[in-house]
């Protein structure tokens, strides 16, 4: 059991962000594994040799990365929008792990999900797969294994989703700006552009925010479901 919920006490909000000691999660972890297994049939208890147990432990263990990393792909994808926009709005910075509106994001999100029981929803989830995959040392099945595969292929996917709304609205207002500097350049005022741009991006991406939130969030719960589906099959 406790393999099967440390993946998500590590990944899933709040006590799944990394700014949350390691100790703390494993502890929580350990917390959470007991009330599940008070909650299960022991009754038909076996002793298993070392092999199979080392492959009852591996089994449990990708159950639990599935739910908890289709919530931590979300949260990831959030903050990989978020380096795209702030690339998009001409804020390059010189380090790759600065990234403020990418750390906006993936607050913002995990913020969001905390608010609206997502940490609830991922726990009758969590005991939901107890019923669709027992613990035990049978094999999780194809469809299961393939979840897990193309966890980094849907994050992918969900950050261009999450970002698109707020990009295509910061393209606008860039285009409409430079629209603004040609006018200006007859005018006699070049250089305009220059002082209002950040301006004009920030205004774009504050406006695009709860559009930005609703798609994250969306995604969030079609990731849940996904994974649910296949651990089904």
């Amino acid at each position: 059991m406790f393999a099967r919920v440390l993946p998500v006490a590590l990944l899933v909000p709040p006590v799944g962000d990394r700014r949350v000691p390691i100790h703390l999660r494993v502890a929580v972890a350990l917390a959470l594994a007991v009330p599940f297994c008070c909650s299960i049939d022991i009754s038909d208890a076996v002793v298993v040799d070392l092999p199979t147990y080392l492959l009852w432990l591996a089994r449990n263990l990708s159950v639990g990365l599935i739910l908890g990393g289709g919530v931590a792909t979300i949260l990831w994808a959030s903050q990989m929008a978020g380096s795209y926009l702030q690339i998009a709005a001409g804020w390059l910075t010189p380090s790759s792990d600065d990234a403020p509106i990418g750390n906006v994001m993936y607050l913002l999100v995990a913020v969001l999900f905390v608010l609206i029981d997502g940490h609830h929803g991922v726990l009758m989830a969590f005991s939901e797969s107890l019923e669709i995959i027992p613990l035990g040392p049978d094999a999780i099945g194809t469809a299961a294994q393939g979840a897990l595969i193309g966890l980094p292929a849907r994050m992918l996917l969900a950050s261009l989703m999450i970002a698109a709304p707020a990009l295509l609205a910061v393209l606008l207002a860039l285009a409409m700006v430079a629209v603004a500097e040609r006018l200006s350049t007859e005018l006699g005022l070049a250089g305009i552009s220059r002082s209002v741009t950040p301006l004009v991006a920030l205004a774009t991406l504050i406006a695009a925010l709860p559009l930005t939130a609703s798609v994250a969030l969306w995604q969030m719960h079609m990731t849940v479901d996904y994974v649910l589906a296949l651990l089904r099959q």
